[in-house]
């Protein structure tokens, strides 16, 4: 087994998992025990494709999903994959083989031998299917990482290149500014808080960002989330 490249994602960070064939994502929504889906990201429901990949039985990761606190489940003969609430520690059912191919991740199930496949469609079944992955974009996926809960980090804007400051006292208004050496600033741990949502917490200034209401600035406060 060729091992995975080790920067692709820390054990314990929130990532999501995209197929390859459909440019679709891993969705674990579902109530324990149903068939999992790949679609599309969308912005208000993004925490319905969070997952963690963690260490397990030996040479083999869980993979758990944030939104259904369950873990993918590869089954034994039957195709269809789920979300499962149990366990993974010497379960098979709930163990997977990480390996790099063409560039690519795949995860192969440690009960049937079978790869979780993306298929083409948004809106499909994942599936494990018992054939090679190399070439094959159907079982093939690629990570992007979320965020780490507790970890700190920068916020950039896509448009100016700047960074969210978060020094301002409680009640203030919070800017976008060049990366300085005083970094701290801008430095934010973000925290899941209610319904799948997070809070996003200035280190500087140890206050909450608010998007307020019908007002267009954001604030920093000093409250509760």
């Amino acid at each position: 087994m060729q091992q995975a490249p080790a920067l692709l994602y820390n054990p314990g960070q929130y990532i999501a998992l995209k197929s390859r064939s459909s440019s679709c994502y891993l969705d674990g929504r579902q109530d324990p025990g149903s068939e999992v889906f790949v679609g599309p990201m969308r912005t208000g429901d993004a925490y319905y494709f969070h997952w963690v990949i963690n260490p397990c039985d030996p040479g083999y990761v869980s993979i758990w999903s944030a939104s259904s606190n369950s873990y993918l489940d590869g089954r034994n003969t039957e195709p269809e994959c789920l979300v499962t609430n149990r366990n993974p520690s010497n379960d098979e059912f709930l163990n997977w083989e990480v390996d790099s191919v063409d560039g690519y991740l795949t995860f192969k199930c440690k009960s049937n031998g079978h790869y979780l496949d993306g298929r083409a469609e948004a809106g499909s079944t994942a599936f494990s299917t018992d054939r090679s992955p190399h070439g094959d974009p159907y079982l093939q996926w690629s990570i992007e990482p979320v965020y780490t809960p507790g970890q700190a980090v920068y916020i950039k804007s896509k448009s100016s290149n700047c960074y969210l400051d978060g020094r301002q006292d409680p009640g203030s208004e919070v800017f976008l500014g060049p990366m300085r050496s005083d970094s701290h600033y801008f430095t934010w741990i973000i925290h899941s808080c209610d319904n799948g949502h997070v809070s996003i917490k200035s280190v500087s200034s140890n206050c909450y960002l608010d998007g307020r209401n019908t007002e267009p600035e954001c604030l920093v406060t000093d409250r509760p989330p």
